[in-house]
């Protein structure tokens, strides 16, 4: 049985996000900078009217009359208009913002509601000041972290945290004691890499007791988060941070429910931003992982049948506060300077369709674990396993090995790598030396060409390429001749009285635009056939490359 006190928080929450379990947004301006003033002058692309609040990218002053608000008066005059359960100005405090925010958050998960708090928005917009503070002025972890420690006598609180940089989820928690005051600017390789988690719970917990514990292990989370300075944000995250706190009731210690502040790493254009080297890798990774967060809402605002929830960790890593059983809310922060309207107004279209988005809540069992939803995809037809190919079972080092032949042509001694050949000697062969009765004589020819350095050998075939490519020509029937062009390999490029070299003895390539010359590639491949011990002078010719293996 649920008592009454637990049943009340239940409906609240039910009720803050509606009967279909929305998720909550709200909006938080920051304030005014330095670099937003231009020429000693501010401009504005917003004003609050809330729940309103208004937007325009068109450098104009954007003043709100209540006469005139109406949504088709604004599209005339460039003015979008988006609407939320709260908007919060540049005069409002953190302290403020979780006040009337984030409280039905903490709230929820004590009594076994699993709930997230995420802030989102561009770089240098206050996301990690409203989530992280500092001890004078602390962010909603921190005033979350006071809330759930107020009453130890009914709770055990351990905390986590994790960060989400280029694509790796690293524990940022993990061996604390060695930690000391470290202040990392770029990837530790010391950190343990967690490859496979999808959710925060898999990495380290710490038990904590106030909200000093939370503050102590928040600076060592925060200095081993990777940082950078770049013309937009000084000191600008460039990972994505959650810190989960796991709520225990202390009588059984049975589970409660988890809280999860995420601080997500800021969009950014790097046009703007400046960024080069590292930090431009980094900031494309924190683009596309944003924009793959963005697919998932869209999605689960649109109702498809396939949410992608797999194209990003992050979004594996949320999948529970994205469509689950969940109570999430959204800080969306923005910039009120006209220099970033578009980016304020890509943040707050971001924020309107999370407002769409249903996270069905579900009231736990007392004691039970809360555990994540899991969204069960169907299942992909399993492809047929391909047979395996009819030459598989041909052993190329013992069945049709490669072995160094040389044949007399009216060009000179040409040397080649022959396969399939059997017992029959080429070597030293003349044009006019009779034809042994082999069975060999039956055989299709397959000559080997590579267009640089037209070389045998160095084409790859004693490589790689020669246990691909030779025991599928033998199994088809065929022997194979490789020729190294005059000039090249062991075919030696030096003219003599007797004979007359292609090329006038000089190094040539098999390629197009030589193919055709007089005494060229076509004449030498025809004098090898002519030279051959077969009596179907015909041959199929294999162009091969050695950098496409």
């Amino acid at each position: 049985m649920h008592t009454k006190q637990e049943n009340d928080v239940y409906e609240k929450a039910a009720t803050l996000t509606g009967a279909s379990g929305l998720i909550r947004v709200a909006v938080r301006v920051r304030p005014a900078v330095e670099g937003d003033v231009v020429q000693n002058i501010f401009h504005s692309c917003i004003a609050v009217d809330p729940p309103r609040i208004f937007i325009t990218v068109d450098d104009c002053p954007l003043m709100v009359d209540d006469t005139k608000c109406s949504d088709q008066f604004s599209k005339k005059q460039g003015i979008e208009q988006f609407t939320f359960e709260k908007v919060f100005s540049q005069d409002y405090t953190t302290s403020e913002v979780y006040r009337l925010f984030c409280i039905p958050s903490i709230e929820a998960v004590t009594k076994g509601i699993n709930a997230t708090v995420m802030a989102y928005g561009q770089t240098g917009t206050g996301k990690t000041y409203t989530m992280c503070g500092d001890i004078g002025q602390p962010g909603i972890l921190l005033l979350a972290a006071h809330d759930l420690c107020s009453k130890p006598d009914k709770f055990r609180i351990e905390m986590s945290m994790v960060q989400i940089y280029l694509g790796t989820v690293t524990d940022l928690l993990s061996g604390t004691s060695d930690v000391g005051d470290c202040c990392m600017q770029h990837q530790n390789a010391s950190l343990p890499v967690m490859s496979k988690i999808k959710t925060a719970s898999d990495a380290s917990r710490h038990p904590i007791k106030n909200r000093a514990a939370v503050w102590h292990l928040l600076q060592l989370a925060l200095g081993r988060r990777v940082q950078a300075c770049h013309k937009l944000n000084t000191s600008s995250s460039r990972s994505h941070a959650v810190c989960t706190f796991f709520v225990h009731r202390a009588a059984d210690n049975s589970k409660l429910g988890k809280l999860n502040i995420v601080d997500l790493a800021g969009s950014e254009k790097v046009k703007d931003s400046h960024v080069q080297g590292a930090e431009l890798k980094e900031a494309i990774s924190i683009n596309l992982s944003l924009h793959h967060l963005i697919q998932v809402v869209h999605a689960l605002k649109d109702k498809t049948a396939h949410v992608p929830y797999n194209n990003s960790p992050l979004t594996q890593m949320l999948r529970d506060s994205l469509g689950g059983q969940c109570l999430t809310s959204v800080v969306a922060t923005i910039s009120p300077a006209q220099r970033h309207a578009r980016e304020s107004r890509s943040t707050l279209k971001f924020a309107a369709a999370c407002t769409s988005v249903k996270n069905p809540l579900k009231k736990p069992e007392v004691g039970a674990s809360v555990a994540p939803a899991i969204v069960h995809k169907p299942k992909k037809p399993r492809k047929p396993k391909k047979p395996p190919l009819p030459w598989a079972s041909i052993n190329f080092a013992v069945d049709c090995p490669l072995c160094r032949q040389t044949i007399g042509t009216r060009y000179g001694q040409i040397s080649c790598l022959v396969s399939g050949w059997g017992d029959t000697a080429l070597e030293g062969m003349e044009l006019a030396s009779p034809a042994p009765t082999s069975s060999i004589l039956q055989k299709r020819l397959a000559i080997l060409l590579h267009g640089y350095p037209s070389c045998a050998q160095d084409g790859a075939l004693c490589g790689p390429l020669g246990p691909m490519l030779i025991p599928a020509l033998y199994h088809a029937g065929y022997c194979v001749l490789a020729i190294d062009m005059p000039g090249c390999g062991a075919s030696q490029g030096v003219s003599s009285d007797n004979c007359k070299w292609a090329n006038g003895g000089q190094c040539f390539q098999t390629r197009s635009e030589f193919n055709l010359q007089k005494d060229g590639p076509v004449d030498l491949v025809c004098a090898v056939i002519d030279a051959l011990p077969i009596l179907n002078k015909k041959a199929t010719i294999f162009g091969y490359r050695c950098t496409t293996y």
